[in-house]
């Protein structure tokens, strides 16, 4: 059983009360969930209303605007799963969720685009949720709105960058939880996610957006360079994408792009030492649904040690649209690493790139470990495939 499984059960116990058995049971089945979340958001296509699950009951509950049509299909999905659903009928499908939230962006849904900060799609319960600034709240409560959509206050600083230094030396391949510096090789200042492949051939280094501060800026690893910033994004606060913190590291060193376009992630044993032989990422989250309440992920990025890297959803986004793991605290330097997911059979699934949490780090202010206090967030990478889509002109994916 993966170390990460019994880390996860003990997160679950204290959050939601659990037994050790029934959260080791709800750990150890988290990777069907996973799969047939994903299965059912590409099997119903225009009729997928989004997923809720509930920790306490390990029920899975799938929301579909065609109930009647779908229960059987989702049912025989489950049984094949081995997991607990419901079904539930819901009046707005995914996509009208998504188009009304891009419409609230835009002032289309009767808050001006201006008053708008972001606006994030809660399939939990088929609404959108539009952020909108503290001291404007009150006022435009009294207007009316889209009845999908509700207002909450955006409130400032909620995320604070995390930028420093950590491990420094690992040789070939590329692989996620790794240190990156920045200009100069003596200069670590964030981690490695995941590596990248373009449709045009191109490879790149993925970290988080907020590690560059000047455009072409050169990163690299140990003795050896990896390449320019060639994109950037960090959290707009106007327009699409505010849920990205993402820059992508042209591979232009032949030492890394020797390697094949592989997923590698950091192994680190039970001594806390770093293995010549890397963990496997076989595949990455399709569909940003697919991440669910009191899903258990873990960082691999340059605090977290053997044991102590994995914490639970607590929040699927955020007012900015990042989600949050509430009870793992990561610290400076962990900008741009890997949040995953073992699947349980030795190898990972890519979920996000982490982009920062509360301002401190539990192994340096007390001692502590990272998921005992303060919380996390990341990037999804569904939201990251999203940007590059409309941004770029090739295809760009994380390596599998």
């Amino acid at each position: 059983m993966p170390s990460e499984w019994l880390e996860g059960a003990q997160v679950l116990a204290r959050e939601y009360g659990l037994s050790e058995t029934e959260a080791l049971d709800r750990v150890s089945s988290q990777t069907a969930r996973m799969e047939f979340r994903e299965t059912v958001a590409a099997n119903l296509g225009d009729t997928f209303a989004g997923l809720r699950y509930d920790p306490v009951s390990g029920v899975q509950t799938v929301l579909t605007t065609e109930p009647e049509s779908a229960a059987a299909e989702i049912t025989s999905l489950a049984q094949d799963a081995g997991i607990e659903v419901a079904v539930e009928e819901a009046t707005y499908s995914y996509d009208e969720l998504r188009s009304l939230a891009e419409k609230a962006k835009q002032g289309g849904l009767g808050i001006a685009a201006t008053d708008v900060v972001s606006a994030q799609i809660d399939d939990n319960s088929n609404s959108v949720v539009a952020y909108v600034p503290e001291d404007r709240l009150q006022a435009l409560s009294t207007q009316r709105v889209h009845e999908a959509v509700t207002l909450e206050a955006y409130v400032d600083d909620q995320g604070v960058e995390e930028v420093c230094t950590g491990k420094r030396s690992c040789g070939a391949p590329l692989r996620g939880g790794i240190g990156l510096w920045r200009t100069t090789s003596t200069n670590y200042v964030c981690s490695l996610g995941y590596t990248a492949t373009s449709g045009d051939g191109a490879r790149w280094a993925i970290t988080a957006g907020h590690c560059r501060t000047v455009a072409n800026q050169n990163f690299g690893h140990g003795d050896q360079y990896i390449g320019p910033v060639r994109d950037v994004v960090n959290n707009p606060t106007s327009g699409p994408h505010g849920d990205v913190d993402v820059a992508r590291i042209r591979m232009d060193s032949s030492y890394w792009r020797a390697w094949p376009a592989a997923g590698y992630l950091l192994r680190i044993n039970s001594s806390n030492v770093v293995q010549n032989d890397p963990n496997r990422i076989v595949h990455t989250i399709d569909y940003r649904s697919s991440i669910e309440i009191a899903d258990v992920y873990c960082l691999s990025a340059l605090s977290p040690g053997w044991g102590d890297s994995c914490g639970s959803v607590t929040d699927e986004f955020d007012q900015d649209g990042l989600v949050v793991i509430g009870n793992y605290d990561a610290c400076p330097g962990d900008s741009g690493g890997a949040w995953v997911w073992n699947n349980g059979s030795g190898d990972y699934w890519g979920i996000g790139v982490h982009e920062g949490g509360r301002n401190g780090c539990p192994q340096k202010d007390t001692g502590g470990s990272n998921d005992s206090q303060g919380w996390s967030r990341f990037s999804a990478i569904p939201d990251i495939n999203d940007y590059w889509d409309a941004t770029s002109s090739v295809t760009i994916r994380i390596n599998e």
